[in-house]
């Protein structure tokens, strides 16, 4: 299908919605999103930078944009994130930058879940337990995004695999537990 397809059905898919502020904005909404990608044979995210691109904005995005242009969105699609640790404050920011559309994310953790994360890590549950915590990151932001790229390299960073995991990354964002790690990573990332 061509790209000139692919813009008729969004431009046919999109819908004018008003914010709550009163301004409006034209929306394309997730199932006809991804209907389209089904029909056109493309990525859903390939799907929303078309969208963005025509500055019809996918509503799962609609409130970003009191912050965010379509241009800033389409910018969000088209980057790459290392999360570098997935326990406490890992597994929020990985929530975070997948619900605000982060295109492709590197998850990065050689750790399992255990009993003592129940209480302080937003990927860890019971039925998590044992579980690799970059497997149940790539699950998780599968759930809430599924237009985002997941990479998840079950291992701890060290010096020897950094180069590689980090290779495309925009920005790789420290979630580490220990100095001695994060000085490692801001080395690597030097």
């Amino acid at each position: 299908m061509t790209d000139q397809s692919l813009t008729e059905l969004l431009q046919a898919a999109g819908q004018l919605k008003l914010r709550p502020d009163g301004s409006s904005y034209t929306s394309l909404f997730f199932f006809d999103e991804r209907a389209i990608a089904a029909q056109v044979g493309k990525p859903l995210r390939e799907v929303e930078c078309a969208a963005l691109d025509l500055e019809i904005v996918p509503e799962r995005y609609s409130r970003n944009r009191k912050y965010f242009s379509c241009e800033d969105q389409l910018r969000l699609l088209n980057s790459h994130v290392a999360v570098i640790g997935l326990g406490g404050l890992g597994g929020t920011v990985t929530e975070i930058l997948a619900r605000l559309g982060v295109g492709t994310l590197t998850l990065v953790d050689g750790d399992s879940f255990d009993e003592s994360n129940l209480n302080r890590q937003i990927l860890s549950s019971p039925a998590k337990l044992g579980q690799e915590k970059a497997v149940a990151a790539g699950e998780r932001v599968a759930e809430i995004n599924p237009a985002v790229t997941v990479r998840q390299v079950a291992e701890f960073f060290t010096a020897g695999n950094g180069p590689a995991i980090l290779t495309g990354v925009h920005l790789a964002a420290d979630c580490l537990d220990t100095i001695g790690d994060r000085f490692l990573l801001e080395d690597i990332c030097g």
